[in-house]
């Protein structure tokens, strides 16, 4: 799981969706 800045950083990407689900 990504830290929530890294989220906000690529929240454009799918891959990053995935990473907050698990």
């Amino acid at each position: 799981m990504k830290d929530k800045e890294d989220i906000m950083k690529d929240k454009d990407s799918e891959k990053v969706k995935s990473e907050i689900a698990d």
